[in-house]
């Protein structure tokens, strides 16, 4: 179960990583892209954030076979499949929510004026991927409840 906990840790820190960037692209501190479009280096901030969670997005590529891979090896005395079958389908879960974030800092960089452009029936793709960076971050966060509970309860 060492194992399982270790690549938990793994994946716990990739996401305060990623999370850093989704609060300072969504959160109280996005004044600093405020700063940066004032400077004129929104373009370089949003490839700088993309490079990082192209990072981010490599490391978790695999963690999930790696949990369950260890999962086969190592006796789980507390509910036996449930922890490491939580912790993969919430590894699957950040890597979704990484790649939406950023395709969103791609998108920004390569068409920063187009992309928030509000099309004929009242939308713009910055918008739509919004959306479904939302529906994936809710369901992100409704899994690392469930991981939270059972880690605690470990």
């Amino acid at each position: 179960m060492a194992k399982i906990i270790a690549l938990g840790c793994q994946v716990a820190d990739i996401h305060h990583r990623y999370s850093a960037i989704h609060n300072s692209l969504f959160g109280i501190t996005s004044y600093r892209l405020a700063v940066a479009a004032m400077l004129g280096k929104t373009e370089t901030t949003y490839r700088e954030y993309e490079i990082v969670l192209d990072g981010l997005w490599n490391e978790l590529d695999g963690m999930a076979e790696q949990v369950s891979h260890a999962a086969t090896q190592e006796r789980v005395s507390r509910g036996p499949d449930q922890l490491p079958q939580a912790l993969v389908q919430y590894t699957h879960a950040l890597h979704e929510a990484i790649a939406h974030l950023r395709n969103i800092c791609h998108e920004h960089q390569k068409n920063k004026v187009g992309y928030r452009d509000i099309d004929t029936e009242g939308g713009s793709r910055f918008n739509q991927d919004k959306v479904a960076y939302d529906l994936a971050i809710t369901k992100l966060e409704h899994l690392g409840t469930k991981l939270n509970k059972l880690f605690s309860s470990y």
